[in-house]
């Protein structure tokens, strides 16, 4: 089994590519443009592993909510991979991405999932006890609902805003983390991910979409 998961939803660039039991990673910091630098990445992980595109079986891609260029960057051009080479693709969101990475130290815990999303506020879910399903929002933290269980508070980037969190959060623990691409593939594994076409992969933006939300009223 062939799979290959990319990143590039925030400055920092992350691929890993499965080969059987090996894995293989590229990791880069301070990214500028993605856009310059997501082909040879790729190419660089396909070269060490010694496996060539039309080997891959599965993609799996973030697909936001983060930074709008690197996911559109990121989903243009596993569109035009997988329909070159007729290859599945998996998208991941990446608030349950940080939970899962959370669940790893606390499986049975409730997790809040936050996402530096820029202008004082973050991308959040809410994951209750023992479940993998959440609504994504957008909001400044000092106005996201309290949770009515204590829970982990884990997520990226978020460092900013700790003074900001109301005093009626019961948190257990917090965890500063950072987006892995070989997490990703744990997921797929871990039979999270469902597969979309190529017409069908889009990057989830969560801003644009409740700006919309609230224009219709």
């Amino acid at each position: 089994m062939v799979w290959l998961a990319i990143d590039t939803a925030s400055d920092k660039a992350s691929y890993a590519l499965k080969v059987g039991d090996k894995l293989y990673t590229r990791e880069k910091d301070g990214v500028t443009s993605h856009a310059k630098t997501i082909l040879t990445l790729i190419e660089e992980l396909l070269v060490e592993a010694g496996v060539e595109l039309k080997d891959v079986q599965g993609i799996i891609v973030g697909r936001g909510p983060g930074s709008f260029t690197g996911l559109r960057v990121a989903c243009a051009v596993v569109k035009g991979l997988a329909l070159v080479h007729d290859i599945p693709i998996y998208p991941v969101s990446h608030l349950m991405l940080v939970t899962f990475m959370a669940r790893k130290k606390y499986p049975h815990e409730a997790i809040l999932s936050v996402i530096d999303a820029r202008m004082q506020q973050v991308y959040w879910s809410y994951f209750p006890s023992n479940t993998w399903d959440a609504k994504e929002a957008v909001q400044c933290v000092s106005q996201i609902p309290s949770p009515q269980q204590s829970f982990v508070l884990a997520g990226y980037h978020f460092h900013e805003y700790q003074s900001l969190i109301p005093a009626s959060w019961h948190i257990i623990a917090e965890m500063q983390l950072e987006i892995e691409a070989s997490a990703m593939i744990e997921m797929f594994e871990a039979q999270l991910l469902k597969p979309v076409s190529a017409e069908q992969l889009e990057p989830v933006y969560v801003r644009d979409q409740v700006t919309q939300g609230a224009q219709n009223g």
